[in-house]
């Protein structure tokens, strides 16, 4: 299992523009408080290595580069997509109605509803209201820190990788696959 330096170093010399350099301690802590939500361990770890800036995607036998999002921008549209959901979960209240409530029952690891959470740490703008989440709030049936792509505008929202680990791992051996 590669540590998110060695993956980070498989993915450089496919970025033209280079990556960007890392976040510093206190400003990964300060957007924790910000969003009130702590980061899974291997998000702090790629974010120590590389604040955001350009990443490679792999959809298939093609590849893009996609913009991860800097702590600042993960901070901005989190608060943003807080404020402009639609409905709330009201699971915690206990209401047996809500989308999230039926999903649990049912066995699905990924909230639904037409809701934004506030444990959906948004990482990768996949532009169009698509995003790449690290989901540190799932259900019984998830993992936390498991990535999940949500699509404000389509298909119910579905794990795509256990953690951000295995889905930077999933990037990069994708790439090598595509010989790319």
């Amino acid at each position: 299992m590669d540590s998110m330096k060695e993956l980070w170093a498989r993915l450089e010399g496919r970025v033209p523009q280079g990556l960007a350099p890392g976040a510093t301690d206190e400003e990964i802590r300060s957007a924790e408080e910000r969003i009130g939500v702590r980061l899974a361990v291997d998000l702090r770890a790629s974010y120590r290595l590389h604040n955001g800036g350009p990443m490679p995607f792999v959809a298939g036998r093609d590849w893009d580069v996609w913009e991860a999002l800097t702590l600042d921008q993960l901070v901005g549209l989190h608060e943003g997509l807080m404020e402009c959901r639609e409905t709330g979960c009201e699971h915690e209240a206990g209401l047996e109605d809500c989308g999230c409530e039926w999903h649990r029952r049912n066995g699905h690891p990924v909230r639904q509803g037409n809701s934004w959470y506030r444990g959906w740490l948004p990482v990768v703008d996949g532009g169009d209201s698509s995003y790449t989440v690290v989901d540190m709030s799932p259900l019984a049936d998830g993992t936390v820190g498991q990535v999940i792509a949500v699509d404000c505008a389509g298909p119910a929202p579905e794990v795509i990788a256990g953690s951000w680990r295995a889905y930077v791992q999933g990037v990069a051996d994708g790439l090598d696959a595509l010989g790319a």
